[in-house]
């Protein structure tokens, strides 16, 4: 297990902070009334994406859902 302190990547719109031929683990922020991306081909079929709310709202599209975010949310 490796620890990685995640606070001095908070203010860089995208960062990598650890990867594996099969995973990445990273850091995004978006200002408000952003999108990380429309783009389909940003979806990573071949890995599990999860998504935690460190501050503020949100929405994310899972599929045809639409899921509320705000601090504290994992999906």
């Amino acid at each position: 297990m490796k620890r990685i302190e995640t606070s001095r990547h908070r203010r860089k719109q995208f960062a990598v902070l650890a990867r594996t031929r099969s995973s990445q683990a990273a850091t995004m922020t978006l200002a408000p009334g952003t999108s990380s991306s429309e783009d389909s081909a940003n979806e990573h079929g071949w890995a599990e994406q999860w998504l935690y709310v460190v501050s503020g709202t949100g929405s994310a599209r899972i599929g045809s859902r639409t899921v509320t975010l705000r601090e504290g949310t994992l999906v």
